[in-house]
């Protein structure tokens, strides 16, 4: 345990939290355990950094098949982890210490391009328009972020233990604190539309200076599943019946109604609705079809082609 005088930090805020760090774990910007700044080992601070945010129980390895693709067009990958269950708020002051350890090492760095998926882009924006903000962010791509909120909150015990499951496959080395040492449901309430955290954000004005891109999602994994068994449902009918009065009607019915149900855009991506990663100030609004996961995952990601227009 290390004990520290609260007469030895300074006073201003940030600066008290990051010293507090330093002297605790000999890192200001990561705290012991898995989370923070995961910068290339050769980084090149004269080129541009692309800066990978995961979303709601998550980590960086989602983002596989999107750091490929960035750095197959030459592009410099970072990742940041943070406990993604615990304040939003919280994630996006560690972000800030991240990115200012990141400066002290290398002053004459390029400034950082972030892409943030669902809630990662709610992180970013809670950095990018705060007081911590030192210029160090060029553009900011958000990629299916619920800037109103989302009413899937009430599932976050599923997608937690989903999560949980694939650490479990993936390190092999699980145990029941890892239910809580990631949060303790504070993103979930911090994500319902309405509450306190996206009021104080949404007041915010957009940062001048930094470029930002919204990409949302209009096709529900909820709606294709269903459209499948509509289609199922069709193929039921015998060959021979196809042809009948009658059954012919209702077969084609099931085809066309099928088809209407995967053609048609939706409201949502699944647990984001379109209205809701619209972000007032915001012009350069792209909606492309896929899901809530299929925007940054998939070879290639449903977003794939927006983001390397942008970062050009």
């Amino acid at each position: 345990t290390v004990r520290i005088e609260r007469s030895t930090l300074p006073t201003h805020p940030t600066a008290a939290r990051r010293a507090a760090r330093l002297l605790a774990t000999g890192d200001a910007a990561c705290p012991p355990g898995r989370y923070g700044l995961l910068v290339p080992e050769k980084y090149d601070p004269a080129r541009p950094l692309v800066l990978l945010i995961h979303g709601l129980d998550s980590d960086s390895v989602m983002w596989g098949s999107m750091v490929n693709l960035l750095q197959a067009d030459g592009h410099q990958v970072a990742c940041f982890n943070y406990p993604d269950d615990g304040p939003i708020a919280d994630a996006g002051l560690l972000l800030a210490d991240g990115l200012a350890d990141l400066r002290v090492k290398h002053p004459n760095a390029k400034p950082v391009m972030v892409i943030g998926h669902s809630m990662g882009g709610l992180v970013a924006r809670h950095y990018v328009e705060g007081p911590a903000f030192r210029g160090d962010v060029d553009r900011l791509l958000m990629l299916g972020t619920p800037n109103s909120g989302s009413s899937w909150t009430g599932w976050r015990w599923a997608t937690e233990w989903h999560s949980q499951y694939k650490t479990c496959q993936r390190e092999g080395n699980w145990t029941w604190s890892r239910l809580t040492d990631d949060g303790n449901g504070e993103a979930a309430r911090d994500l319902q539309p309405g509450s306190e955290f996206l009021k104080s954000l949404n007041a915010r004005p957009r940062r001048e200076g930094v470029r930002y891109t919204v990409v949302a999602g209009d096709r529900n994994a909820v709606r294709e599943v269903a459209a499948d068994w509509v289609a199922c449902t069709a193929n039921w009918f015998p060959e021979r019946s196809t042809r009948w009065w009658g059954f012919r009607h209702a077969h084609g019915g099931l085809v066309h109604k099928a088809n209407e149900m995967r053609q048609t855009p939706a409201a949502d991506d699944g647990p984001v609705t379109v209205e809701s990663c619209k972000l007032p100030g915001v012009n350069d609004f792209v909606v492309v079809r896929a899901d809530h996961t299929g925007l940054v995952c998939g070879h290639p990601p449903a977003a794939w082609e927006v983001v390397r227009a942008r970062l050009r």
